[in-house]
């Protein structure tokens, strides 16, 4: 029995009880979600428990605690989200990637890809960083993370240097969730953003979206890339002496799984007109594939369902924050100064980047930004709404703060730790590369 982890666990949730203490002023329920949210946090960045059982112990402490101090509202409130789309997401990512390694594809494409990269690892990462982005924007991040991450996993179990591993793969998601800021597409936070200046009957093009972001997004990759460097320093003049045999001719299995691969890519790209969630889209490939035996029932016990438990405990945090009040008691908080408005605003996009990081961004930008609007007035309402929904995606320093993240921290290359020091790093740069566009760029376009 590992009596030192249970030792650091029991002072974990010690701590979490002196907060609930120490805010006796506050209403009980949100006492109680700020102890959960302390216990959590502890153990995210710790690592002193497995995820999985983290995800548990907050869901254990939200139904045995919080929910009786909920007036009716049932304990299924908290469970739901350990099975919502987000999760079928992963799931039918995870059968992709796990097919498309059974069956040799991610191989074809290490090749081509280092045969692109000529064995350079700094430009490799560039590419990675410049490629994620790129088709981010026009496509989820979450399932651009899941298609690199499949794609570089077989170069990374040839034997790279650790610091080399943790560039590459921390490198796939902060690339994803930055381009995704660039179209309106991108993320759904971007869409609640054009709906609420539709409502408000502001003019803003698809175009002018992308020329207020697009050199936010650009300038955040560079520093990114200049952070990678310096946290995980690679050894001069290294190469990628990585021999790939050529693949087999591909079987007609492989063809089978490239099919229901590009189906799936096209639903996931055409969603706009057919309106069919990501999550729902997720669940062809997992169905198909099972249905036509090219992956076996043996096989679904091997996929990552330590990751699934991840993301739901995440998500149900993010639940138990806002209805027990504690979303809106910060916001209040936040609100609440006599600050002047640009550096409001300032403050509303680190609250909205923070909430983010356990929260749905998309629940987060539809809750602050209404707040913004009625702080501002008519001049402050594009600039306010865009600075917030951009804020939403800027965070990226947990594995549980985005699908992205949460998809390469179950790798197991890359530690809650290594994510804290790049993903903070990137929330850093990115706020304030956001600020700075919006003093100097924006009112200048």
């Amino acid at each position: 029995m590992d009596w030192k982890r249970v030792c650091y666990c029991g002072l974990t949730i010690a701590a979490g009880g002196m907060v609930y203490v120490l805010t006796d002023s506050l209403p009980v329920a949100i006492r109680i979600t700020l102890g959960i949210f302390t216990i959590a946090l502890i153990l995210w960045l710790t690592e002193w428990a497995p995820f999985f059982v983290t995800s548990f112990l907050i869901l254990f402490l939200e139904v045995v605690f919080l929910q009786p101090s909920l007036h009716n509202k049932g304990s299924e409130l908290f469970f739901e989200p350990f099975f919502s789309p987000v999760v079928t997401l992963f799931l039918g990512g995870f059968s992709l990637s796990y097919a498309i390694h059974k069956y040799k594809l991610d191989h074809v494409l290490a090749v081509w890809l280092l045969k692109k990269s000529e064995g350079n690892p700094e430009r490799l990462l560039s590419f990675l960083l410049v490629f994620s982005a790129a088709v981010s924007m026009w496509f989820s991040n979450t399932a651009t993370t899941l298609l690199l991450m499949t794609l570089m996993l077989p170069i990374i179990k040839q034997g790279l240097s650790p610091m080399l591993i943790r560039s590459i793969l921390l490198a796939i998601p902060i690339g994803s969730t930055v381009g995704g800021m660039a179209t309106p597409v991108g993320t759904p936070p971007n869409a609640i953003a054009m709906g609420v200046l539709v409502k408000y009957q502001i003019s803003f093009s698809f175009l002018e979206w992308m020329v207020a972001t697009v050199p936010i997004c650009v300038i955040t990759l560079l520093l990114v890339r200049l952070g990678l460097s310096v946290l995980f320093p690679l050894e001069k003049g290294a190469s990628l002496r990585i021999e790939l045999t050529q693949p087999p001719r591909l079987a007609i299995e492989a063809w089978g799984v490239l099919v229901i691969f590009l189906i799936t890519v096209a639903l996931w790209l055409s969603a706009p007109f057919h309106h069919i969630s990501e999550g729902v889209v997720a669940l062809v490939p997992f169905i198909l594939l099972f249905l036509s035996g090219l992956l076996q029932p043996r096989e679904f016990k091997e996929m990552g369902w330590d990751t699934l438990f991840l993301v739901g405990g995440g998500m149900s945090l993010g639940v138990a924050m806002k209805e027990s009040g504690l979303v809106d008691w910060v916001v209040v908080v936040v609100s609440d100064g006599l600050l002047p408005f640009s550096m409001l605003i300032v403050s509303l996009g680190v609250l909205t980047l923070v909430l983010s990081t356990v929260m749905s961004n998309t629940g987060v930008t539809s809750l602050v930004i209404p707040l913004a609007i009625v702080l501002g007035n008519e001049g402050t309402i594009l600039s306010s709404v865009i600075f917030i929904a951009l804020s939403s995606s800027l965070a990226l320093a947990l594995p549980v703060s985005t699908p992205a993240n949460a998809i390469i921290f179950s790798t197991g290359y890359v530690r809650s730790m290594d994510m804290m020091k790049m993903g903070g790093l990137a929330s850093l740069v990115g706020l304030l590369t956001l600020y700075l566009a919006s003093v100097l760029y924006w009112p200048w376009l």
